[in-house]
């Protein structure tokens, strides 16, 4: 019961949130700010469209972009602009 409790919260959210940046190659000094950061972004930083949710159908939720060699983080894009980034 306890852990159900603590899987709606947003504390759980961020955990998994950064823990799949981590597994996906996102390397960062900071990760607490970079979430903060996240939280904030409303528009992509390629095309300036606002950010919609994940299964809208508009394909504009936010992603997370980072350089797969070095694992840097680079900006925040829309899924289109992630996609067409490669």
């Amino acid at each position: 019961l306890q852990q159900k409790k603590y899987d709606g919260t947003p504390e759980r959210k961020k955990s998994n949130t950064i823990k799949n940046w981590k597994r996906r190659g996102l390397i960062c000094e900071d990760y607490d700010s970079l979430y903060c950061h996240y939280q904030n972004a409303e528009h992509c930083d390629e095309c300036g469209c606002r950010f919609g949710t994940f299964g809208d159908g508009t394909g504009t939720f936010r992603c997370m972009d980072h350089d797969h060699s070095s694992g840097a983080f680079r900006n925040f894009l829309c899924s289109k602009c992630n996609i067409n980034r490669g």
